[in-house]
This record gives structure tokens, C-alpha cells and sequence, in this order.
């Protein structure tokens, strides 16, 4: 027993393996082996799991006889271990509903002093090490296309606007360029040219470049599909928001992602775009800022592809849906914990 809870065996054979390097577990008749060494010199031993205070030891048996010699389990490998036991020995239980999501005004949401607490491990999605997480990196460059890399580092340039705006329209099933031409309240402008001078100069430049557009979207979404994830926690950042989307924040417990989105593993980048100082005492007089806070599965680190490759992005697909977890209020706006569902 560890806390309270029964050890898994699994689990522990696991970590011990990580930790020490053995090759191969195997369990019979509920006791525990694990086999040690290569080539003829390979054997199968017993194992025990000492547990002295907070350390936690693996231990050979041989010859009936248990070996001095002690593995000692790192803090980090600890972690994993009660943690993992926690989640898969712990009763389930009817959680309480968070009251913060039932409050519909944000001047009465429960006030957040550090932003900084709420930050991951090592600034990556599961807490990894920084040297564990950048391994899909080089995963994905094998796998990543022409087009969607040139993609990609449109999206997380200048055209990262476009791209989901045009994407939105192509979801929809409206991805005719003349109708996106004719449609899209921001080019009023460039209609109002054509008619005025009696030309088509301006539809036909701009429903080529919407279809490069919808192009890079789909190239993008694709690559999203095919490539290693990093699930965990990220961050996103909203700011200058109207008052019908707060609204709408206040007052759902879901939300969804209407086209590729961007994220950050590092919560300041979220907090920078999100408009949020930490630390800040400006008085509240309107909230119009919104830092997500998302446990997600299915973000991919593009940090290497990007063109901003300061802000340790990962991209979520178009469609990604959240229930929120708790609502909260900083000097600056608003927080939102939200995880991923299917």
C-alpha cells in the first residue's frame, strides 16, 4: 500500500523499467520479473518494490535471497507512479459542479492573484522534460510535406487570419471563391472598385488568393490529422473580444474551435496575447481579454515550422471541442480551464 492505495503492478514494472533500463516485464503467478542483460548473458530475475518513506526502491531477488543493491526511483518517476495509482485505484465519485460556472457576470467570478500558478511543468503540454517533448520535432519533420510546411509558416506569419477565415467558409460547404468574393463583409471595399470602374480587377486577384487560402487550410488540417500529438496543457490567448462572445464564454459550458486555432506550451505567450500583465492592479471598468487554459489531446508542436518560432506554438484542429472546468477572473480579464472532448 502506498497512500492509501494498492500498488499496480504494471505501473510499477513500468517506471522500474524506464528507470533502470531492463528490456523486457513479465508477470506470473502475481510475482513480479523482469529480465536484465542481452545476448547469453540475458536472465530473468524477481523484483521487489521497497518503499521507505517518500522513496521508492526496486530490488532483485536471487537465489531466494534479495540483493543489496537498491535501485533508488527518481522524484519524477515517484510522481508518475503515485499519481498513476492514484487515478486508477481512486473510487469514482459524483465531483461537485465548479459554482464558478454558473456565474454569468466576470466581475463576480473568483479572483486569480498569480497568473504565474498556472503554469506546467518545464513549460511543456505533460510536464515532460524539454528533451523528451522536442523528439515528436524531428518525428514530424519526416513526415511533413512541402505544402504543409509553406502552410504552416503562412498560418503563424501574416496569414494566420486569412487562413482561418477562409477555412470557416470552406467547412461550411461555401468554398466557391466568387461566393466567398461576393459574401465576405471585409471585401466591400474591393466590390465597390469593381462596380465603380466596371471591372472584374479586383474579384479576380482576390478569389485567387482566397483559394491559396482555403488550399493552405486543408494542407494544414491534414497535417494536423497525420502528425505525432502533445497532449496535455497548452495556452490561448484572446483579447479585444466584443460583449456578445464574452457573453456567450459566461454563459456555456462548452465551446468548439471553428477553424485551426493556435496555441502556446508556455503560459506568458498566452498571457501576452491575451492582452494580461501579471501582476497588474488596473482597476476593471471592462472585460474583454480571455486566457484558455486546455487540457487537450490532440495539439501539434509546430515551433520548428513556425515562422514565430519564439512562441513555442502548437495548432489545434478545426473542430476541437472543450468543456469548460472552472471560470476565473485576473486583473486583466478572464481565465478559462477547459478540457477536450470528443
Amino acid at each position: 500500500m502506498v497512500n492509501g492505495h494498492s500498488m499496480d503492478t504494471n505501473i510499477i514494472l513500468e517506471s522500474i523499467h524506464d528507470a533502470i533500463g531492463c528490456d523486457k516485464l513479465v508477470e506470473e503467478d502475481e510475482i513480479s520479473f523482469i529480465t536484465v542483460g542481452k545476448g547469453d548473458s540475458r536472465r530473468v530475475v524477481p523484483i521487489n518494490l521497497i518503499v521507505k518513506g517518500d522513496e521508492h526502491y526496486a530490488q532483485f531477488k536471487t537465489n531466494d535471497r534479495s540483493s543489496d543493491k537498491l535501485y533508488r526511483l527518481s522524484s519524477e518517476k515517484r510522481r508518475k507512479i503515485l499519481d498513476k495509482i492514484s487515478s486508477a485505484t481512486k473510487p469514482k465519485q459524483n465531483v461537485a459542479r465548479d459554482p464558478s460556472l454558473d456565474i454569468r457576470d466576470p466581475l463576480e467570478l473568483p479572483k486569480i492573484e498569480l497568473l504565474g500558478d498556472l503554469a506546467t511543468v518545464n513549460d511543456t503540454p505533460n510536464g515532460e522534460s524539454y528533451d523528451d517533448f522536442i523528439k515528436r520535432l524531428d518525428e514530424i519533420d519526416k513526415m511533413v510535406t512541402s505544402e504543409q510546411s509553406d502552410a504552416i509558416r503562412d498560418f503563424s506569419g501574416m496569414a494566420y487570419t486569412d487562413i482561418k477565415k477562409y477555412q470557416v467558409y470552406d467547412l461550411a460547404g461555401k468554398s466557391d471563391p466568387n461566393y466567398i468574393y461576393d459574401n465576405e463583409p471585409e471585401l466591400e471595399g474591393m466590390r465597390e472598385l469593381d462596380k465603380r470602374y466596371n471591372s472584374n480587377r479586383q474579384r479576380k486577384f482576390y478569389t485567387g488568393l482566397i483559394q491559396r487560402y482555403i488550399d493552405k487550410a486543408r494542407h494544414i488540417q491534414e497535417f494536423i490529422t497525420n502528425a505525432p500529438k502533445a497532449p496535455g496543457i497548452v495556452f490561448r490567448g484572446l483579447c479585444g473580444l466584443e460583449k456578445d462572445v464574452i457573453d456567450k464564454f459566461m454563459a456555456e459550458d462548452t465551446f468548439e474551435f471553428d477553424s485551426i486555432s493556435s496555441t502556446s506550451r508556455k503560459l506568458r505567450k498566452g498571457i501576452n496575447f491575451a492582452g494580461m500583465y501579471i501582476g497588474s492592479a488596473i482597476p476593471i471598468t471592462k472585460l474583454s481579454n480571455v486566457l484558455l487554459k486546455l487540457h487537450q489531446k490532440n495539439a501539434v508542436p509546430i515551433e520548428h515550422l513556425s515562422s514565430a518560432h519564439n512562441e513555442a506554438e502548437l495548432i489545434m484542429p478545426a473542430g476541437s471541442k472543450f468543456k469548460v472546468i472552472k471560470k476565473m477572473r485576473a486583473n486583466d480579464g478572464i481565465v478559462i480551464e477547459a478540457e477536450e472532448i470528443d
